[in-house]
C-alpha cells in the first residue's frame, strides 16, 4: 500500500511537470536586444533540448561584421551567448546566410567572406559544438572570383548541400551555386545552375526522391526586372525541370519548402504597383508546385504597400506558417513585422502585424527574417528593428492564433483581394466563452454564415433569410478553446470574413 501512494504521488508529480511544461511551452514572448550595434538577418532554430538557438549578422560603427550566436529558454531568456570576429586587415565577414542543428547535436552555419585587397569572395562554412565552441571554420575559393554561401541541409548521411551565388570572373553575371561537403566540411563537388541571366540560388529543401528544390532569384534586363525562379534537381545536382513566374517588375526571391506530400511550396512577393522605387512595392504571393513544377494553387493577400515574405514552413496538421514584412499606406509609413497562418490551399486564417515595443514611438523600421516551429500551437521568429539608437536583434514566440500575450486579441483579418468595409461585420464578445454574436450588415440580404476550424475544417453553417434579425445569437458551449474563422456568403454582395477567439472555460 505504501508502495502505490508513492507510485501515485510520483505520477502526480510527473503529470504537474508535464501539464506546466505545456501550459509554459504555449506562453509567448516579444523581445528586443541590444547589440551596441546593427544586428541584422536573423535566423531561429528549435534546439534538440527544447531551446532556441538564434544567429544574427551583427555590423559595428566601423562596418565590421560579426556572427552572433545565443542559446535561449523558451521564455526567450538568454542562456549562453558567443560572438565570432574574423576580420583581419584584408578580410571582412559578410554575415550569416542559414543555420543547422546537424545530426551529432551541434551547429552549422554558411555565408560568406570578402578579401578587401582583391574585392574577392569565399564561401564560409563554420561548425560550431553544443556549447558553441567552435569546432572548425572553413572557407572556400572554388576557383572563381566571388562565392557566397547561402541556405544548407544535412543529408542522411552527414554529408553537406548549400545553395548560393558563383560569380566566375569579374564582368560576369552570377550563376546558381550548388556544392556538397563531406560532414567535416571537405568540398566533395561544386556546381553551376540557371539560365544565361543572373541568378542567385535563395533557398534549398529536400525531396522525397533524395533530390532538391531551389528557390532563386532571376535578373533579365535590370534590377527591375527580376522574377522568382525554382528548380528540382536530382542527387548529384543535374537540373529536372526549372520554372521562372512572375510579373514585368521586380517580382521576390522564390522561397520554397517542401509540404507534407512532397510538393513545393513557395512564398515570394509580386511586384503589382509602377510608382515609386517598383523593387519594394508588391504584395505576398504563395504558390504550390507538384513533383513536375505545375502549379497547383496560387494565392494573392492583400493591397498593402509593400508585403514581403521571408520564410515559409507547414505544419504536421497541414497549415502554413508565413513570415516577412509588411507596409501599408505611403512609403513614410514604418516597416513591421508580418506573420500570417494558411490553410494548406492557401486560404487565409490570420494575419498579424506588430512591431518588438507595441507602444512605443521609436520602433523604426522592424523586419522578420526567420521562422521555427515549435508545434502546431506555437512558432518562433526572429529578425531585427531599427530604433534610433541602432539595429537591435527582435526575437518572437507566438501561439497558434498568432499572439504572443494571450490577454492581446493581436490577429488582424485578411481576404484576398477584397478590403473589408469597417464596421459592416461585428462579433462579441470576443474572446468568447459559451455565447458569441453576429452582427450582420444592415440591408437586409440572404446569405449563409460558415463557422471553420484553424486548419480549415468545416464546423457550422446557419442559413439566413431576408427577414431574419441582423444580430445572430449561436452557443458556442461545445467548442474547444483556440481561434475560428466566421465566413459570410450572401448571395449578392462580397464574403466577409473575421475570427472568433474561444477562451478556455
Amino acid at each position: 500500500m505504501c508502495n502505490l501512494k508513492v507510485s501515485m504521488r510520483l505520477l502526480s508529480v510527473l503529470y504537474l511537470v508535464f501539464h506546466s511544461t505545456i501550459l509554459l511551452s504555449q506562453i509567448g514572448f516579444n523581445r528586443t536586444y541590444d547589440q551596441n550595434g546593427g544586428a541584422e538577418v536573423g535566423k531561429v532554430i528549435l534546439a534538440n533540448d527544447s531551446s532556441f538557438l538564434v544567429a544574427a549578422s551583427i555590423l559595428d560603427s566601423s562596418f565590421s561584421v560579426s556572427i552572433l550566436l545565443e542559446r535561449m529558454d523558451l521564455f526567450g531568456g538568454v542562456l549562453k551567448s558567443m560572438v565570432l570576429r574574423k576580420d583581419s586587415h584584408d578580410l571582412r565577414l559578410l554575415g550569416l546566410k542559414s543555420l543547422i542543428q546537424t545530426q551529432d547535436g551541434n551547429y552549422l552555419i554558411s555565408g560568406g567572406i570578402e578579401n578587401r585587397a582583391t574585392s574577392t569572395r569565399r564561401g564560409l562554412l563554420i561548425k560550431f559544438s553544443q556549447e558553441l565552441d567552435t569546432i572548425w571554420l572553413k572557407t572556400y575559393q572554388l576557383g572563381s572570383h566571388m562565392v557566397e554561401f547561402g541556405p544548407i541541409l544535412e543529408l542522411p548521411n552527414g554529408d553537406i548541400v548549400t545553395t548560393g551565388y558563383y560569380v566566375s570572373s569579374i564582368n560576369t553575371n552570377p550563376e546558381i551555386l550548388f556544392s556538397k561537403f563531406s560532414s567535416t566540411g571537405e568540398i566533395k563537388w561544386f556546381q553551376t545552375l540557371g539560365t544565361s541571366n543572373s541568378e542567385v540560388g535563395f533557398s534549398l529543401s529536400p525531396t522525397f526522391d533524395g533530390g532538391f528544390y531551389i528557390g532563386a532569384q532571376v535578373e533579365r534586363t535590370s534590377s527591375f526586372d527580376k522574377d522568382p525562379y525554382l528548380l528540382k534537381i536530382d542527387s548529384t545536382g543535374a537540373v529536372e525541370w526549372d520554372t521562372i513566374f512572375g510579373g514585368s517588375m521586380a517580382d521576390g526571391p522564390a522561397i520554397v519548402t517542401t509540404t507534407l506530400t512532397g510538393k513545393s511550396l513557395v512564398a515570394t512577393h509580386f511586384a503589382d504597383s509602377t510608382s515609386g522605387n517598383i523593387t519594394f512595392y508588391g504584395k505576398p504571393w504563395i504558390l504550390e508546385f507538384n513533383e513536375l513544377g505545375e502549379v497547383v494553387w496560387q494565392k494573392k493577400y492583400g493591397r498593402n504597400l509593400r508585403g514581403e515574405p521571408s520564410a515559409i514552413q507547414q505544419h504536421l496538421d497541414s497549415t502554413i506558417s508565413i513570415v516577412g514584412n509588411y507596409q501599408d499606406g505611403n512609403p513614410s509609413e514604418s516597416i513591421v513585422g508580418w506573420v500570417a497562418k494558411t490553410t494548406q490551399n492557401g486560404e487565409m486564417l490570420w494575419e498579424v502585424q506588430f512591431v518588438p515595443n507595441p507602444g512605443s514611438a521609436d520602433n523604426g523600421n522592424s523586419y522578420l527574417r526567420g521562422l521555427a516551429l515549435i508545434s502546431n500551437k506555437s512558432i518562433a521568429v526572429c529578425g531585427f528593428t531599427q530604433p534610433s539608437t541602432g539595429q537591435d536583434l527582435w526575437v518572437a514566440k507566438l501561439d497558434s492564433n498568432g499572439c504572443y500575450d494571450p490577454n492581446r486579441n493581436c490577429w488582424v483579418s485578411t481576404e484576398e483581394y477584397t478590403e473589408i468595409p469597417e464596421g459592416t461585420f461585428k462579433m462579441w464578445p470576443n474572446p468568447a466563452k459559451d455565447r458569441v454574436w453576429i452582427s450582420l450588415p444592415e440591408q437586409p440580404m440572404a446569405g449563409t454564415l460558415r463557422f471553420f476550424s484553424i486548419t480549415g475544417q468545416q464546423l457550422r453553417e446557419e442559413s439566413i433569410s431576408k427577414s431574419d434579425p441582423r444580430e445572430v445569437g449561436l452557443t458556442i458551449q461545445d467548442w474547444a478553446p483556440g481561434m475560428y474563422l466566421v465566413r459570410w456568403e450572401p448571395l449578392e454582395g462580397p464574403t466577409m470574413e473575421g475570427k472568433i477567439l474561444v477562451e478556455t472555460r
